[in-house]
């Protein structure tokens, strides 16, 4: 199917109607013009024969007589104004404008009028008005007829006139329209320029102040879309830094066994390999946990939240982990699905590291603020090393496995929401993160 242009829609969208308009208009004029005409002659032949019937003088063995003068037009031959007063047994009388011509009247009874049109003389187009009417006990038809050639020509040339106007009119209408629908696509042009500009990478982001106020939602969508995208490029870049960053120490060390032979232990080797099959492990599980859904910008934190506990139930198998979920059903975020899965997840998996048998998580929204809860029943963190937590590469244990680089992470996910990460003693006896974002009100 070919594809049809917006501008080519809008033109057709425009024109369509304005041109059954304008023909419409052209018609009802031009039938106007013509009733208009026929009026004014029907009025004029209606004058004439008023004082026609009034000058006939019938009588029972004379033929009709009219004796009252007309206007000197019904005396000049073929004129285009003519009578006619026909009475039965008696020859008609004409007027002198139809020589040696003769109307065809219709039968009328006394009291019947008839309008209607015929040919005259020299096949003139005609208008005629005719009556019948009764005097001295005889009845007769008197018909008025004029010429209607000379005002047919006139409402012809103004019907051309007319429809010409019309035609005229319906160009320049859609010229018109035309320029205003470029002049109005024209910043989609400018936006389609702004695009090439954003995939060259010489802006990172597309104006919405040189746009239709209609276009600004969809640019600052595109915006947010794009800030998104550059979030997770970001993060995922990071990722990578972070995999090379936390197996760089094990491979370190695996080649300073590999150069001292024969005092390289199996244990050893097996303690450094299983290190940084961890680190890949954990990178992996954050992955997948990151990525089990479409994405989106509306989301039931009930849901997803049921789906991280799933997986980190079979992860921390060993613990038994009791969670508590506590989020409402009816809650639903304007939150892109996958950094929350990702920030939940972090947050979820530092927690079942720490926690003896029991992590508990909470999120409430208040307004413009959205809070997500988490707590366990582990040992906690000491309150002088609580803003070190979120650092890069930062660990509280050593012992622990990972590469402490989860937190800081999540600081990451929440410095694109304007959110902040905190750290506080948990009512279960552990330690409490508190993830506190800017979602704005649904």
């Amino acid at each position: 199917m070919a594809r049809t242009s917006l501008q080519s829609r809008l033109a057709i969208g425009i024109a369509a109607p304005v041109a059954v308009a304008t023909l419409l208009t052209v018609v009802l004029v031009s039938y106007g013009v013509r009733q208009l005409v026929d009026d004014f002659v029907l009025t004029r032949l209606e004058h004439d024969l008023e004082t026609l019937v009034a000058g006939v003088e019938l009588s029972p063995d004379a033929p009709p007589h009219q004796g009252k003068q007309l206007t000197q037009v019904y005396q000049q031959p073929y004129s285009g104004h003519y009578f006619q007063i026909e009475a039965p047994g008696s020859a008609p009388q004409r007027s002198r404008s139809l020589w040696d011509q003769r109307l065809d009247l219709p039968d009328l009874e006394p009291g019947e009028r008839r309008t209607f049109r015929t040919r005259g003389p020299e096949g003139q187009p005609l208008m005629m008005l005719a009556e019948g009417f009764s005097q001295s006990g005889r009845s007769a038809v008197v018909g008025v007829a004029e010429d209607l050639g000379p005002l047919t020509s006139t409402v012809q040339f103004l019907q051309i006139a007319i429809g010409g106007l019309g035609v005229l009119l319906l160009a320049l209408i859609v010229l018109a329209q035309t320029a205003l629908i470029r002049r109005g696509l024209a910043p989609l042009s400018a936006l389609r320029q702004e695009l090439h500009r954003l995939e060259q990478g010489d802006i990172t982001e597309l104006n919405a102040n040189r746009v239709p106020a209609e276009i600004q939602p969809l640019i600052k969508e595109i915006n947010q879309l794009i800030r998104l995208i550059s979030s997770r490029l970001t993060r995922s870049r990071n990722a990578l830094g972070n995999l090379a960053h936390a197996l760089k120490t094990p491979l370190t060390i695996l080649d300073g066994l590999a150069e001292d032979g024969e005092r390289t232990t199996g244990d050893e080797l097996h303690r450094q390999v299983a290190a940084m099959r961890n680190i890949v492990e954990r990178e992996l599980r954050r992955a997948r946990l990151a990525g089990g859904g479409m994405p989106g910008r509306t989301l039931a934190p009930e849901t997803a939240l049921g789906e991280l506990v799933d997986v980190f139930s079979k992860v921390y198998a060993n613990k038994a982990i009791t969670f508590d979920i506590q989020a409402p059903p009816e809650l639903k975020l304007p939150l892109d699905r996958e950094d929350f899965l990702e920030l939940a997840g972090v947050l979820l998996d530092n927690a079942c590291k720490w926690c003896d048998h029991r992590v508990q998580v909470a999120v409430e929204r208040t307004g413009e603020t959205t809070l997500l809860i988490v707590d366990d029943d582990g040992p906690g963190c000491p309150a002088e090393q609580r803003d070190s937590l979120a650092k890069r590469g930062w660990r509280v244990d050593e012992e622990q496995p990972g590469s402490g680089l989860g937190l800081a992470i999540a600081a990451d996910i929440l410095e694109q929401y304007d959110g902040l990460l905190s750290f506080h003693d948990s009512p279960l006896g552990g330690l409490q993160v508190k993830a506190t974002l800017k979602t704005g009100r649904d």
